[in-house]
């Protein structure tokens, strides 16, 4: 079983997906956008993670250094969900751009993944800093970026973060009574990590935290929009 954990994972996520692209036509657009997206770039960070953090199964087989090909389903998963999370439940909708001045230009926007990156290597390469607090970290100060620009956004980002840990929680809780993946895990492997409820990972729920703040706002913030 713990050989399939990652696909079955997977799965489940982009059954999320799919519920919600087919609930709701006027976010399927951005869904796909963010999905792509994440799902390209997201694998990326498993460089880092696989050395300190965890290395899991992949029965669709390694894309070494940087993830597999499961990395890239849950990338796809994550990203859309996280991308809308906030509109699905609330019921909001995408309005008119902003002012001009107002939008990121591609600069704004190419720091996001350099803060990513640099933080990583910063921050776990210069300081042993474990690579999935490393990342969270990246995603806080992103965050602020956000802020900055569009506090607007402040409900979006933090509501996106709380829902995308429910859901993992919720998910958490009950798979990891049936699937064992200490073994996987580095940090609950010995006495690094500390689990919620004693089947919650605390590092999944900092990371479903801070990556939602990022991933809720990020496409109106690239974009312009507003939400009503």
């Amino acid at each position: 079983m713990d050989k399939y954990a990652y696909l079955i994972g997977d799965i489940i996520f982009l059954a999320i997906w799919l519920v919600l692209y087919l609930l709701r036509k006027d976010i399927r657009k951005e869904m796909l956008i963010m999905s792509l997206i994440i799902a390209v770039v997201g694998p990326i960070s498993e460089y880092w993670y696989f050395k300190d953090y965890w290395y899991p199964k992949m029965v669709l087989g390694p894309l070494h250094p940087f993830g597999g090909l499961e990395d890239l389903l849950f990338g796809f998963a994550a990203g859309g969900v996280s991308a809308v999370l906030y509109e699905f439940v609330f019921t909001k909708h995408l309005s008119k751009r902003i002012s001009r001045k107002k939008v990121p230009n591609k600069i704004t926007l190419l720091l996001i993944p350099v803060i990513i990156i640099v933080s990583l290597v910063l921050l776990n390469q210069g300081l042993g800093t474990n690579s999935i607090y490393a990342s969270s970290i990246s995603f806080l100060i992103i965050f602020s970026l956000i802020m900055v620009k569009r506090p607007d956004l402040f409900v979006d980002a933090v509501i996106s973060g709380i829902l995308l840990a429910i859901i993992m929680g919720v998910f958490y809780f009950f798979y990891l009574q049936i699937v064992d993946l200490s073994r996987i895990w580095f940090l609950y492997s010995g006495k690094g990590g500390y689990m919620l409820l004693g089947r919650i990972p605390l590092t999944e729920m900092v990371w479903a935290i801070t990556w939602g703040m990022v991933g809720g706002p990020l496409y109106e913030f690239a974009r312009g929009y507003k939400l009503k």
